[in-house]
């Protein structure tokens, strides 16, 4: 017998399709993965909030780091932090 998904809704679709990253010798690997995720207001506001959070703390650590493979490392951090907050405001 095989396994069967139940439908998924309109977010839990484009969370479905959602990129992650992985950090491979300073380059961000994207896939695809499949994890649906539903939220409610409290949590998505919550999770942006900390995203920013974070979103400030690496913009002061790059402006600060004298190491330049470090800084490279924050920026795509920096760029997977901008874009997960793009998606969620969306």
């Amino acid at each position: 017998m095989a396994d069967r998904k139940p439908p998924l809704s309109a977010p839990a679709a484009r969370v479905e399709n959602a990129r992650t990253a992985d950090y491979t010798e300073g380059q961000i690997d994207r896939r695809e993965v499949g994890m649906p995720v539903e939220l409610s207001r409290d949590e998505k506001d919550l999770l942006v909030s900390l995203l920013e959070r974070e979103f400030e703390e690496i913009r002061s650590e790059i402006h600060h780091t004298q190491n330049l493979e470090y800084k490279d490392g924050l920026k795509q951090r920096e760029k997977l932090v901008q874009d997960l907050l793009a998606r969620l405001k969306a």
